[in-house]
């Protein structure tokens, strides 16, 4: 499932829990950090809930082999 939000109107907390909610996997996470360092942080929302800062290859790369 892709559920494809804005952050604009509420918490980042609240967003995931909403990801949660539809049974999403994974979520890509692009504040202004990664937006600095030109990568996004993939977060696993499973019960492991590891997380990983990529580059847009790698994030492809990582999507690509699910």
């Amino acid at each position: 499932m892709i559920l494809d939000t804005s952050l604009l109107n509420s918490s980042l907390k609240s967003q995931l829990r909403r990801a949660n909610k539809n049974n999403c996997n994974f979520a890509i996470i692009i504040g202004n950090p990664e937006i600095d360092s030109n990568k996004v942080l993939w977060k696993d929302l499973g019960e492991h809930g590891e997380q990983q800062l990529l580059d847009i290859e790698n994030l492809l790369d990582v999507y690509k082999n699910l």
